[in-house]
């Protein structure tokens, strides 16, 4: 997991940060979820 997240440019520690900032924000979960969508 650690390659993947490397190879898009961010760090682990990054990462979580984004992933802590997402959990605790529904908001901000929905916007991701939405972005995750593949495009029609």
């Amino acid at each position: 997991m650690q390659q993947s997240i490397e190879e898009q440019g961010l760090t682990v520690e990054r990462y979580q940060q984004i992933m802590n900032a997402v959990q605790a924000d529904n908001e901000l979960m929905q916007k991701v979820q939405e972005s995750m969508q593949p495009q029609q």
